[in-house]
C-alpha cells in the first residue's frame, strides 16, 4: 500500500474540477524549445510559422510547441489540473486579461479574484449575475509528461522529462470536464492507507487523484457545433479533444507523480497565474470601467490610489497574440520511464 495521506493537505479549490488549448500565457524562455512547460492545442488553421523554422503548420492538428507538429495524437501522463477564471477586454491595441482568478480562496472560503474586494461567483450562474463577471470565462489547464502509450517518457537533448500542457477554454472545456467525470466514476481500490482512509479522503481521490491514474491518448474528434439559437455563420462542426485511456499506472508510480507535482508547484504557478498580470492591465482601464459598471460602485479598490497607476501598454513581446502560439522545431529527445525522473 502506498501513502498518499500527506497530499490531502491540497485544497479542493487549488484543485478544482472546473479553446483550443492554445497557451495563453507570456513566457520568458529564449526560445519555445527551452520553455519548462510546451502547449499542446489544435491549430485552427494552416499557416507557416516563422519561430518554429518556417514550417508549415496544419489545421485540425495537433502543435506541441517546442517539441512536435502536425500530429493527430498524442499521449500523456497527467500529474495536475486546475480551474482558472479569465475575464478579457481591449487594452490599448490588443485584448488582454483584465481579470484572473487562480481560484484560491480567503479564510472565509470566498474565491479570490485579481481585483481587490472582487469575490467570483462559485457556478458560472452565480458568475452571470454580475454585470462585469458575465463575460468571464473558465479555462481547464492539464498538465502532465508526454509519454508513449506503455508509459515511457519523453526527454529533451538535456535528457529531462518533457512537461506538456493542455488549456481548454470556451467549448473545449465541455471535452476535457467529460473525461474527468469520467474518471470519478473509477472503479479502483483507494491509494490512502486504510487506517488514515475517511468518506472524505476517498471522495478526495475520486474527483482529483483518479485524473492521473491512467496515461491517455489525446486525440481529435469532429462533433457538431452547439449553435441552439441557429445563428448564421457558425460552423456546423468543430474539433474537440477525445481523452482516451490507454494504460493504468501501479500506486507507487502515482505517488513519484504527486511528489514531482509538489515539487514543480512553484513552477507551475508562475506560469498559469495571471493575477500580476491582469492587475496592470486592469489599472490601464479603470477609470473608464468603474463608471461602466455596477459592480465596483461600492468595492473599496475604487479609492485605493495604489491600484491606480499608469503602466505601459503591453508590448508585442507580452501581448496575446495567435502567432505565439504555434511549437518551434520538432525535438526527438529520449524515453524513459517515472524511475528516471529526478525526484
Amino acid at each position: 500500500m502506498v501513502d498518499i495521506s500527506k497530499y490531502f493537505g491540497q485544497s479542493d479549490a487549488q484543485h478544482s474540477t472546473y479553446s483550443n488549448g492554445e497557451d495563453k500565457t507570456k513566457s520568458d524562455a529564449s526560445s519555445w524549445e527551452d520553455e519548462f512547460f510546451h502547449s499542446a492545442y489544435i491549430s485552427g488553421k494552416t499557416r507557416i510559422e516563422k519561430q518554429a523554422n518556417n514550417k508549415k503548420l496544419l489545421a485540425d492538428h495537433f502543435q506541441i510547441r517546442g517539441v512536435d507538429y502536425n500530429l493527430e495524437e498524442f499521449y500523456m501522463m497527467p500529474y495536475f489540473k486546475r480551474q482558472v477564471l479569465v475575464r478579457k477586454d481591449t487594452v490599448g491595441k490588443y485584448e488582454n486579461t483584465v481579470c484572473f482568478s487562480y481560484f484560491e480562496t480567503d479564510e472565509e472560503n470566498r474565491i479570490k479574484s485579481s481585483i481587490p474586494n472582487l469575490y467570483c461567483g462559485n457556478t458560472s450562474s452565480e458568475r452571470r449575475e454580475v454585470d462585469w463577471c458575465k463575460t468571464c470565462k473558465t479555462n481547464i489547464i492539464l498538465i502532465g509528461f508526454l509519454c508513449d502509450e506503455n508509459g515511457n517518457i519523453r526527454k529533451n537533448d538535456k535528457d529531462e522529462p518533457i512537461n506538456i500542457f493542455i488549456r481548454a477554454s470556451k467549448s473545449k472545456v465541455g471535452d476535457i470536464m467529460q473525461y474527468f467525470f469520467d474518471c470519478q466514476e473509477l472503479s479502483v481500490p483507494y491509494l490512502c492507507s486504510p487506517d488514515k482512509a475517511t468518506d472524505e479522503t476517498n471522495k478526495h481521490e475520486q474527483n482529483y487523484f483518479n485524473i492521473f491514474r491512467r496515461i491517455i491518448k489525446v486525440s481529435i474528434d469532429i462533433v457538431p457545433t452547439y449553435n441552439p439559437n441557429n445563428l448564421p455563420n457558425i460552423s456546423q462542426t468543430r474539433t474537440a479533444f477525445k481523452f482516451e485511456p490507454v494504460k493504468e499506472l501501479p500506486p507507487e508510480n502515482i505517488a513519484k507523480l504527486l511528489e514531482y507535482e509538489e515539487k514543480i508547484n512553484d513552477k507551475i504557478k508562475e506560469k498559469f497565474d495571471e493575477t500580476e498580470y491582469a492587475i496592470k492591465n486592469f489599472k490601464k482601464i479603470k477609470n473608464k470601467v468603474i463608471h461602466e459598471y455596477s459592480v465596483f460602485k461600492n468595492l473599496d479598490m475604487v479609492s485605493d490610489n495604489s491600484f491606480a497607476f499608469n503602466d505601459p501598454i503591453p508590448t508585442d513581446d507580452n501581448k496575446t497574440s495567435d502567432s505565439n502560439q504555434s511549437s518551434s522545431s520538432s525535438n526527438d529527445g529520449g524515453f524513459g520511464g517515472l524511475d528516471d525522473i529526478p525526484f
